[in-house]
C-alpha cells in the first residue's frame, strides 16, 4: 500500500511531466484552429485560455492517467492527451461558473468575465451595463473552449470504437453535470432545501465530473469493461461527494491564499453547501435568523464571515461535514477492493488526501 508520501510524489511527479505537455499540446492546437478568425475572436478565446493554463490540482487529467496505466495501459502520450481534453472541458466549466458564482478571482488571478472589461478600453466600446456585457463575454469564452475541446476528441488517433464510447461517456457525463449546475443555481438562497438535494448535486456536479468522468476515459483507453467502469463509479461516488464536502469547508475556512479565491464567496452567492444546510436546520431560531439575512445581503463584511464560521462550528455542521467526509472515503476506499488484480495506490492515496 502506498503512504500519503507516496501520493504526494506521484502526483507532483504527474504535474511535473503532465503541464509542460499540456501547454506545448494546447497551443499547437490552437494555432491549428486559430488561423481563419479575426483578432477580437481570438481575444475572447484568450480569455479562456489564460483560465485553461493557469497551475492546478490537475485532479482530472491524474485520475485518468492513473485510471489507463492501473489497468494496463501503456501509452503515456495518448493518457495525457485525453487528461488534457478533460483538463480544457474542466477549465470551460470554470469560466462559465465563475460568472454564476459572480466571483472575481479563479486560482489567485482575475476570471475571465473579470478580465473581459478589459475590452471597453481596447475596443473603444460605449458600454451602459458592464455587468452584462463581462458575463456575457466570459460565458462565450467558456462555451469557446468547450467546443475547442470536443474538436480536440473528434481528432483524437484511436480507434473509432473507443473515440466513440469516449464520446459517449464524456457527453453523458457533461450533461449529468449541466443538470447539477442548474440544481446549484436552483438551491442557491432556497434555505429550507433538504440534505438529500444537497447530495444529489454534490454528486451529479463533482462526484461525475470530477472522478467518474476522468476515471471512465482511463479505463475505457484501457479496454476495461463494464464491470470495472461499475466498480470506478462506486469510488468516484463515495471519494467525489466528500470532496467536495472538503472543498466547501476550505471555502469557508481555508486561506484565499491557498484556495485562489474568497473565502467570502459562498455567502456572496447565498450558496447552499452541506455545511450551511445543516447550519439552517440545526440553529436556534435567532442563530438562523441571522445567518439567513448574511446570506441574503450584498457585500459581505469580514465581521459577517465570523460570526457564520462561529456559528457553523457552535452548531456542530463542521463535525457533521468532517464525519460525511470520512464516511465518503471508506466506501469508496472499500469498493476498490473489488480491482483485486490492480494496483489501486494512487486511487488509495487520492482518498486519503480528501479525508486528511
Amino acid at each position: 500500500m502506498s503512504t500519503d508520501s507516496d501520493f504526494k510524489k506521484e502526483l507532483n511527479n504527474f504535474i511535473s511531466e503532465f503541464d509542460p505537455f499540456f501547454e506545448e499540446y494546447f497551443m499547437e492546437e490552437v494555432k491549428r484552429l486559430n488561423s481563419p478568425y479575426s483578432n477580437k475572436v481570438k481575444d475572447i478565446f484568450d480569455l479562456f485560455s489564460s483560465v485553461a493554463l493557469r497551475k492546478g490540482k490537475r485532479i482530472r487529467p491524474v485520475l485518468v492517467y492513473f485510471s489507463y496505466e492501473m489497468l494496463g495501459g501503456k501509452d503515456k502520450n495518448l493518457a495525457f492527451k485525453v487528461g488534457a481534453i478533460i483538463e480544457l472541458l474542466h477549465a470551460h466549466w470554470l469560466v462559465i461558473d465563475d460568472v454564476f458564482d459572480k466571483s472575481d478571482l479563479r486560482r489567485g488571478e482575475p476570471t475571465a468575465h473579470k478580465l473581459a472589461g478589459d475590452f471597453i478600453e481596447k475596443y473603444g466600446l460605449e458600454v451602459t451595463d458592464i455587468e452584462h456585457f463581462t458575463n456575457s463575454i466570459g460565458v462565450v469564452a467558456g462555451l469557446m473552449g468547450g467546443d475547442f475541446a470536443y474538436n480536440l476528441l473528434a481528432g483524437l488517433d484511436v480507434d473509432d470504437a473507443v473515440k466513440i464510447k469516449l464520446f459517449e461517456n464524456i457527453t453523458e457525463r457533461m450533461f449529468i453535470t449541466s443538470g447539477g449546475e442548474g440544481l446549484d443555481v436552483l438551491n442557491s438562497q432556497n434555505f429550507n432545501v433538504s440534505e438529500d438535494d444537497i447530495g444529489n448535486m454534490m454528486y451529479m456536479k463533482t462526484a461525475v465530473y470530477s472522478f467518474e468522468n476522468p476515471l471512465h476515459c482511463g479505463a475505457i483507453l484501457a479496454g476495461a469493461g463494464d464491470d470495472v467502469l461499475d466498480v470506478l463509479s462506486e469510488y468516484a461516488k463515495g471519494v467525489g461527494v466528500a470532496f467536495q464536502i472538503r472543498d466547501d469547508l476550505l471555502g469557508m475556512f481555508g486561506n484565499p491564499n491557498d484556495t485562489g479565491k474568497s473565502n467570502k464567496d459562498d455567502l456572496e452567492e447565498g450558496k447552499m453547501t452541506l455545511l450551511m444546510q445543516y447550519g439552517l436546520t440545526h440553529l436556534n431560531s435567532k442563530d438562523r435568523e441571522v445567518l439567513v439575512e448574511i446570506l441574503k445581503k450584498k457585500g459581505v463584511t469580514d465581521e459577517d464571515h465570523e460570526i457564520v464560521k462561529n456559528m457553523l462550528v457552535d452548531c456542530g455542521a463542521v463535525d457533521y461535514c468532517k464525519n460525511k467526509i470520512a464516511i465518503g472515503v471508506k466506501d469508496g476506499t472499500d469498493s476498490l477492493k473489488n480491482l483485486r488484480q490492480c494496483d489501486t495506490g494512487f486511487l488509495g492515496g487520492l482518498a486519503r488526501y480528501v479525508r486528511n
